[in-house]
């Protein structure tokens, strides 16, 4: 493409121009002899030279190459947005000069993606590059196209699909003579065969990649095929030749600093050891120095992974990278519990498990302090692990979380690699036990067999409750779809493409009930489920448990579990016996409760029934009553209707103690929709989604001082699974410095939602903890004569800190109100 572009450049003579392309041709050249820190430096003195010049196409191609330097360097938000800016430019420009610009942008957009682990934008980037180049008939570009694909399909498992997109590459490469292509072709050839465990394949497709990548003088290459190399010897239990190319891969990517692929070999060597340490240690040999090897290697994987990761200010990349990377503090644990080290495995997963969680929560809450206490808790774990003293420091992290005052046991939860789970059980005292599922075992938990039972669990609960009314089914008999006129603005609106299928709700008496029958079968069925669930998570480690509440961290499908409802072997709730927190992670809670000393009493701000025509979904009169009702209490205006608009909810939230949101919640994330702050739209149009819904990256903007938030809405405990927990907007309100969040797991039944908040603030304003006031407010429920079903009050759940509000402090917020509505 360069030599194309630069030759139409050329057409215009400029000694200025001259000089720009010569400083463009030698960072390209830098680029392609893998050295990015001075292909930069050329670049950025191209692009200040252009920028009296102001040549378009110029600047287009400098930022399309220092998209692929910064991609290099592992500066991928800067990547990402010189690679948007080059699309920009090359959009405006007419004819295949602007197409080839564009598609190759897409391409390095696309690389940048897999690279931070969003393998689905990747693949969308890459699949309008190959049409491009398809139209364009561009043979050559059309090969690393479907180069590129191919590795973003192998990252998701679908490696069939890969090697076809690969063998394409390699034949168009080869009818072209392009050395590198075809060798990054046979590698990636040769990765796909490795993931399908076809080990003698992979060995020969990469033994003659890393050939022709030597040969050619490609370092970087070379790494890339040595690493698969030495996975696949040894899987064949070759740990010779295993190490060796581990070794090599390490050396030049280190040389280079590309620390994501070294933190790659790192972990994957880390691994080659504890396969050397473990046969050792069932020999009852003495394997602790290759143990401690091990470990150390995996350490070394962390760092080169934080090194990126220092770069990343966007939370949706910080924390896609760092679940692509969470596996080596899953595989630490292997070697810390073999060498009796328990205490040590549970601090580097709880670490692993928040780590982006914790620095928002650190920089929202206690940013504008200097508090070395805090700022040197993450460092003070890491160290006290180096010394051996690592019961000091979960002593002192129990006594943070105040376990003892509160009378309470922490349950850690975590499937390894190989889908063993191993409960963590952390008591008052600092104690740490731990119970490990065992085939053939009393305790042999599948969690194939555990995310099956979740799943039917969530599906059956979420049937005919309205709040949160799923959009997304097919037309039901007493739903009304939508008008021919509307499919059509439907069809032309490219904003709303998934929500094609939304409906109108009959607003009736009878849809709105669950109905009694649907209640018992639902109940029947869930049984079976919910006492496989205790038997599993709970029973295990039941003689383990001291005090009367469970903190709870859970693992991925696990946050999704409706704790309260599982049923023991007597039939007692566990509701009945204990309290329920959830956390994602002691280290998060720890930093919250320490900056919750300092926090100042605000007023509150109760949101309810927003006025949301635009998605044609039904009002909700009894979440309006329930908030004018819960304001009352502390004199405070309601916002409901048209004026709950999304403008007004977050610009009251910095300064609220108290936030309560009850409106429509979106069934996959949990996002909340509010009022549109525009007037009316025409029948049968509805704006762009920021209008109305109320985001996770809305939510992480505000800096928020809320002791507790109550998301009274459908769903808002849902999100996207990862290494972290649950992505959705109860996180990003964690993050944004709220305290403690009640969430919901399902649709929530409107009526009854308003009476179950009711009970709940009644025990809140009786300076109740609020794990309490929700234990209490469902035991109530759960003896009442209508909704004694687990799939009216099961659904709500405490994530975060158990905070309490004592008589002064409500106070405290009543004056506040006051203050605001004479004003």
């Amino acid at each position: 493409m360069k030599k194309l572009l630069l030759a139409k450049i050329q057409n215009e003579p400029s000694s200025m121009k001259n000089q720009i392309m010569q400083l463009s041709q030698k960072g390209e050249n830098m680029r392609l002899q893998e050295k990015p820190e001075e292909a930069i430096i050329y670049l950025n003195r191209a692009r200040e030279l252009n920028a009296d010049l102001g040549d378009q196409l110029l600047e287009a191609m400098i930022l399309e190459c220092l998209g692929h330097c910064y991609q290099l360097n592992g500066v991928y938000e800067l990547a990402i947005k010189t690679a948007n800016d080059a699309i920009c430019i090359f959009k405006q420009m007419p004819g295949w000069v602007g197409q080839l610009g564009n598609a190759n942008s897409l391409i390095c957009l696309g690389n940048i993606y897999t690279k931070l682990g969003k393998y689905k934008e990747a693949i969308a980037n890459q699949e309008k590059a190959i049409e491009i180049y398809l139209e364009l008939r561009a043979k050559h570009y059309l090969g690393i196209a479907y180069c590129h694909m191919g590795e973003a399909h192998n990252q998701i498992g679908e490696n069939k699909k890969a090697i076809n997109l690969f063998h394409e590459a390699y034949n168009i490469s080869l009818s072209t003579g392009d050395k590198f292509e075809q060798a990054r072709s046979l590698h990636n050839i040769g990765n796909a065969y490795n993931e399908m465990q076809e080990f003698e394949n992979a060995i020969n497709y990469c033994e003659e990649s890393a050939r022709i990548f030597t040969e050619i003088g490609s370092k970087k290459g070379a790494s890339l095929s040595y690493g698969v190399l030495a996975g696949s010897h040894l899987y064949l239990r070759e740990t010779d030749t295993s190490e060796r190319y581990y070794n090599f891969c390490i050396d030049i990517n280190r040389d280079m600093k590309q620390f994501s692929d070294l933190s790659i070999a790192y972990g994957n060597k880390g691994m080659l050891y504890y396969s050397m340490a473990l046969p050792i240690f069932l020999g009852s040999s003495d394997a602790k120095e290759s143990l401690e090897r091990c470990i150390e290697t995996f350490k070394m994987a962390m760092e080169s992974a934080d090194n990126v990761l220092t770069n990343l200010s966007v939370d949706s990349n910080r924390t896609a990278f760092t679940d692509r990377f969470y596996q080596w503090y899953d595989h630490i644990t292997a070697p810390f519990n073999l060498l009796g080290r328990s205490t040590a495995a549970l601090l580097f997963l709880d670490l692993g498990r928040a780590k982006i969680l914790r620095y928002l929560v650190y920089n929202k809450q206690l940013e504008d302090e200097e508090d070395d206490e805090v700022k040197s808790g993450f460092e003070s774990s890491l160290l006290t692990i180096e010394n051996g003293e690592e019961k000091h420091r979960i002593s002192a992290l129990s006594r943070d979380i105040k376990l003892y005052e509160s009378n309470a046991t922490v349950l850690f939860y975590n499937f390894n690699h190989a889908q063993i789970l191993t409960i963590w059980v952390l008591d008052a005292n600092g104690c740490v036990s731990l119970k490990t599922s065992e085939p053939g075992g009393k305790f042999t938990t599948s969690r194939q067999e555990l995310e099956e039972h979740i799943k039917i669990l969530l599906e059956k609960a979420s049937l005919g409750f309205p709040r949160g009314y799923s959009f997304f089914k097919e037309p039901e008999p007493n739903v009304k779809p939508l008008s021919s006129n509307q499919q059509q603005n439907e069809e032309n609106s490219e904003k709303v493409t998934s929500y094609k299928e939304v409906v109108v709700m009959d607003n009736t008496d009878k849809y709105r009930s669950p109905g009694k029958q649907a209640d018992k079968s639902y109940e029947d069925f869930s049984k079976d489920s919910r006492s496989l669930l205790h038997r599993s998570l709970i029973d295990p480690v039941k003689n383990m448990i001291t005090g009367t509440k469970l903190i709870i961290v859970p693992q991925r499908c696990l946050f999704f579990t409706p704790f309260s409802s599982l049923i023991d072997e007597n039939g007692c709730l566990l509701s009945e016996r204990y309290e329920i927190q959830i956390i994602p992670s002691v280290h998060v809670l720890a930093i919250s409760m320490h900056a919750s000393r300092s926090t100042q009493i605000g007023g509150s701000l109760f949101v309810g029934n927003p006025e949301v025509k635009n998605f044609h979904l039904p009002s909700l009169p009894s979440a309006e009553e329930e908030v004018e009702y819960l304001a009352s209490l502390l004199d405070a205006k309601p916002l409901t209707g048209r004026m709950a608009t999304k403008r007004k909810v977050m610009d009251l939230m910095s300064t609220a103690s108290m936030i309560h949101i009850a409106a429509h919640g979106h069934q996959q994330t949990g996002h909340i929709f509010l009022a549109p702050d525009t007037g009316n739209p025409n029948e049968g149009f509805r704006p762009a989604l920021s209008t109305d819904l109320l985001t996770q990256n809305d939510v992480l903007k505000c800096k928020l001082s809320a002791r507790l938030v109550v998301l009274s809405c459908c769903n808002t405990g849902k999100g996207e699974l990862s290494s972290e927990g649950v992505l959705g907007i109860a996180r990003s309100f964690l993050g944004a410095g709220a305290q403690s969040v009640l969430v919901t797991l399902w649709n929530i039944y409107d009526i009854f939602t308003k009476e179950f908040m009711k009970v709940f603030y009644e025990k809140i304003f009786e300076e109740k903890s609020v794990c309490f006031a929700l234990k209490e407010t469902m035991n109530q429920f759960q003896r009442s004569v209508h909704f004694t079903s687990f799939l009216f009050w099961a659904a709500f759940e405490i994530l975060g800190e158990d905070v309490r509000f004592v008589k002064s402090e409500l106070e405290q917020i009543r004056r506040k109100n006051q203050d605001i509505l004479c004003h």
